[in-house]
């Protein structure tokens, strides 16, 4: 009967050792996922920090694009009314200029009838009281 109850002293200790090695295997198991799971978050806190990091970089050159298509608006604006500003300024004094130009030959036919404008005209006075 001692020798039974030493077996089943010595089984049951080998199932309890058994027991604590599983139980240490199952710890260091735990121990490895618990430190998967930290670099995990870590890993995801930098991500997200980085994708904070590029939005706000997004952010900033929208901005910049926007204030530039502004700029480039305002640019063409201006070179709209100054082009029209020129294309006025330009009829007024080609205006100008030609009516400038009429009255000096008008003056000048007037003050020398032996021109060639003068002559013409004349020639062609003559030729049409001829044909009437």
């Amino acid at each position: 009967m001692l020798v039974d109850v030493t077996i089943f002293v010595a089984v049951v200790t080998i199932f309890v050792v058994v027991v604590t090695i599983f139980v240490v295997v199952v710890t260091i198991f735990v121990a490895v996922v618990t430190i998967f799971v930290v670099v995990v978050t870590i890993f995801v806190v930098v991500v997200t920090i980085f994708v904070a990091v590029v939005t706000i970089f997004v952010v900033v050159v929208t901005i910049f694009v926007v204030v530039v298509t502004i700029f480039v608006v305002v640019v063409a604006i201006f070179v709209v009314v100054a082009t029209i500003i020129v294309a006025v300024v330009t009829f007024v004094v080609s205006h100008v200029l030609r009516s400038r130009q009429a009255l000096a030959r008008k003056a000048r036919n007037k003050l020398n009838p032996s021109s060639p404008v003068a002559i013409d005209r004349s020639i062609a006075i003559v030729r049409s009281q001829c044909f009437m």
